[in-house]
């Protein structure tokens, strides 16, 4: 690939995400990085054409799509990586929240700071280098830093294949793993007999070494030779040698915002109705659950959220079949 060409994308907030046209483009202009953007203005607008072609910078706006959070990167390369446009090789600033959103000055202005980004980011892209690519030798343990259910069914895998690892988790009695799983993994009562004899049988593997509440002070090397520091509950410090880590973190659901009606009492997040049930047993009457990704700006999450919805709207029928509850989703999710 050639380093002397660079593709500016600049959009409008109205676009949708689409990584797929962009093979076209870039095979055509084989540019060594790309810069993402997420205008204020739609990219024919005058005023930032104007600004761009007064600085000279190489913006060729092709393509049009919507990038409001980083996660957004990974679909361009997973739909650019037949093209060997690598990871690492994609850049993006999101103009949209650094400019347009907190910003109440003129177009000609906004254009103007949104250019001194993009100028930002191409001359910190000139100086990097590529480094060599190369396949890592792992000949130590893999250590897993958890902080939940998760970190365990990846132990298993490992331990099973006879390979030595390292588990450093804040808990390790199955039954107060089991109490505060609803807290990340909300609508899986049914699955927790299955999951408290994983932990169990995990904890119990001969080629696993457990750290319980210790802490992650240091972390240097590459993959195939890492050197970490644990701090234990002791105040002694741990330092080991491993060739991959994987870090294993639960989800954490957090609660929306006042616009969607969210009280803590009457409506609630999934994990705070999974705690009433728990506590007060299934709530009788009339229950709604409102699928509300797409509304929230995360589409990407609406299959989990129906998933957990329907799980608990399951448990609440068998337990009380007198309730009655609706399940609200938005029409551009195809519920099945």
């Amino acid at each position: 690939m050639t380093d002397t060409k660079l593709v500016c994308f600049c959009v409008n907030a109205e676009t949708r995400l689409r990584p797929d046209r962009l093979t076209p483009s870039l095979q055509h202009h084989q540019p060594r990085r790309i810069i993402v953007k997420s205008s204020p203005f739609h990219a024919s607008s005058r005023a930032w054409k104007n600004h761009v072609r007064s600085d000279r910078q190489p913006v060729e706006p092709h393509h049009h799509c919507r990038l409001r959070r980083p996660h957004h990167a990974q679909k361009f390369e997973a739909a650019l990586e037949p093209i060997d446009i690598l990871k690492g090789q994609i850049d993006m600033v999101n103009l949209h929240s650094h400019v347009a959103a907190v910003s109440d000055k003129s177009p000609l202005e906004k254009a103007v700071k949104a250019a001194k980004l993009i100028t930002a980011s191409i001359a910190e892209m000139r100086v990097l280098k590529a480094t060599e690519q190369k396949r890592a030798r792992i000949d130590g343990p893999v250590v897993v830093v958890g902080n939940g259910i998760s970190s365990f069914p990846a132990v298993q895998k490992i331990t099973e294949a006879g390979i030595k690892c390292i588990l450093s988790v804040p808990e390790t009695d199955p039954d107060k793993i089991i109490r505060n799983l609803h807290l990340s993994y909300p609508g899986e009562r049914a699955h927790y007999d299955r999951l408290k004899t994983l932990i169990k049988d995990t904890l119990n593997s001969k080629n696993l070494t457990v750290f319980e509440s210790s802490r992650l002070t240091e972390l240097v090397g590459v993959t195939g030779n890492y050197t970490l520091t644990f701090s234990h509950q002791n105040g002694q410090e741990e330092i080991v040698n491993a060739g991959a880590i994987i870090a294993a973190l639960d989800a954490e659901l957090s609660p929306p915002g006042p616009e969607f009606g969210y009280d803590g009492r009457s409506v609630l997040i999934q994990s705070e109705m999974e705690e009433h049930i728990t506590q007060n047993g299934t709530p009788k009457g009339q229950v709604v659950f409102w699928i509300s990704d797409y509304e929230y700006g995360m589409p990407e999450l609406a299959t989990l959220s129906a998933k957990i919805a329907w799980s608990m709207a399951m448990h609440m029928k068998a337990c009380s079949p007198d309730t009655n509850i609706m399940i609200f989703h938005n029409e551009k999710w195809p519920f099945r």
